[in-house]
C-alpha cells in the first residue's frame, strides 16, 4: 500500500541549506520519510543527492488552436477612425473646395 501526502514546508521542493541539508521534498527523500517524489527538474546540487529515475519523454505544453482565416473587408480603410473623424474630414474637403472655387472666379 502507499500513502499520498505533500511536502510539510509548505509545498515546496526543497533547498539546500549552508550546512549542507534539505528541506522540503528533496529533505524528506533524504531523510526516508519518503519514498518518491513528484516530478521536479534536476539541478545540479539536488542531482548529486538523490536518484532521478529516466524521463519517459520531454514535451512543452502550448495551447493550440486554429488560426482564424481573414475575411476580405472592403470597407477596412475607413475602420482605423471614427464617423465623426470622417464627417470632419469630408466638411474640411468641401470647404476648401468651395473656397478655391470662388478664388478661381474671382481672378
Amino acid at each position: 500500500s502507499y500513502r499520498l501526502f505533500g511536502p510539510q514546508d509548505k509545498g515546496y521542493y526543497g533547498k539546500k541549506l549552508l550546512n549542507g541539508t534539505w528541506t522540503g521534498m528533496v529533505g524528506e527523500l533524504i531523510h526516508g520519510i519518503a519514498d518518491m517524489g513528484t516530478p521536479m527538474s534536476a539541478s545540479a546540487d539536488n542531482y548529486q543527492d538523490i536518484d532521478f529515475s529516466e524521463p519517459l519523454f520531454i514535451e512543452g505544453f502550448a495551447a493550440a488552436y486554429k488560426r482564424p482565416v481573414p475575411e476580405p473587408d472592403f470597407a477596412g480603410f475607413v475602420k482605423p477612425m471614427s464617423p465623426y473623424s470622417w464627417l470632419l474630414i469630408f466638411m474640411s474637403s468641401l470647404i476648401i473646395l468651395i473656397v478655391t472655387g470662388v478664388i478661381f472666379r474671382i481672378y
